[in-house]
């Protein structure tokens, strides 16, 4: 059996991943290979979270099949982890099966979690962690980080010394294994994965991306953004979830509480909206087997990834141009 080949749109929000994947899913029918699309969005998993995440409603979803929608509550959590290896599993089976996969979307440790795994370790020692966190009482935070320093110098560059929960792991980790727990993350990236892929970055001009924010954020608020966490406040969802403090719910909870107008809230929106879209491009663009290309050009995205699919045929690596520095 062939390797099975995923073609992946990312990019940063607001840049119409989800259109292009329905489009390449649509194109893939056409030809002849049924397609699903996993999303890779990691507020998008929630139930009752539709408008602030700009989720496809099942008409928008044009029947294809689409993973990893609505499949946890507001106070649930859905690990890095627990998408790459639920994502392989599906790969494999629709291409064993006859159907094509895309994935959608630009969450970054999905993506990397679907394509290097996620070390997971050992499970926790209670006696071990519950010595660790009390010699850091005992001994203080930063003397357990200088032991990490000593024993795994990469992990101690990579944890903040304020970090409690990393350091102790990380020490954990060693000591149960034996081995620095950079060496673990070290061998899961050398590990290839089960499947070829090609991601396609889709980038806009820094107005034109900035310009779909705004418009996307008022749209939301205009089609229901502080009626729908009103709802989810009557369901018990208050600020105090993690779910909660996803961009466009923090600030509309703030709403409600008063501590923010509405006039106030949109603008926050915006502005970390658009905070947000930097730094996943920032993200993006340190994964150098990234093929970009303008989110405009939809036919030649959707042509691209039909290549791949059907023949193999793989573009060259290549990086978007540098946005035009500007206010936030």
């Amino acid at each position: 059996m062939t390797v099975p080949r995923v073609v992946t749109i990312t990019g940063a929000t607001a840049t119409g991943k989800s259109r292009v994947a329905l489009d390449l899913a649509h194109a893939l029918a056409a030809a002849g290979r049924t397609a699903e699309i996993i999303s890779a969005d990691s507020v998008q998993v929630y139930r009752h979270m539709n408008i602030g995440t700009d989720k496809l409603s099942d008409d928008g979803r044009e029947g294809i099949v689409h993973h990893f929608l609505d499949v946890i509550d507001p106070d649930q959590t859905f690990t890095a982890a627990e998408f790459g290896a639920r994502s392989r599993e599906i790969i494999a089976r629709n291409w064993a099966e006859g159907r094509a996969t895309v994935i959608a979307g630009g969450t970054g440790f999905y993506l990397r979690a679907l394509e290097q795994g996620l070390f997971a370790g050992p499970a926790a020692i209670p006696k071990v962690r519950e010595r660790l966190k009390r010699e850091a009482e005992e001994k203080g935070l930063t003397a357990l980080h200088e032991r990490l320093r000593d024993a795994d110098p990469e992990a101690a560059r990579r944890i903040h010394p304020n970090d409690p929960v990393r350091i102790i792991r990380a020490l954990e980790v060693l000591e149960v294994t034996g081995l620095p727990i950079s060496e673990h993350f070290a061998r899961q990236a050398r590990e290839e994965p089960p499947h070829r892929n090609l991601t396609i970055g889709l980038w806009d001009e820094r107005d034109e991306m900035y310009r779909r924010i705004n418009q996307r954020v008022d749209e939301m608020m205009a089609h229901g953004l502080v009626e729908e966490v009103e709802r989810l406040r009557a369901l018990g969802y208050g600020p105090e979830f993690k779910s909660q403090q996803a961009l466009g719910y923090r600030q509309v909870q703030a709403l409600l509480d008063g501590r923010l107008t509405r006039e106030e809230a949109v603008y926050l929106i915006k502005r970390d909206t658009r905070r947000y879209a930097r730094r996943q491009l920032t993200w993006l663009r340190k994964d150098k087997s990234i093929h970009w290309m303008p989110a405009a050009d939809r036919a030649a995205v959707v042509a691209t990834g039909l290549g791949f699919i059907l023949g193999d045929k793989r573009p060259e690596p290549s990086m978007p141009p540098r946005l035009r520095k500007g206010r936030g």
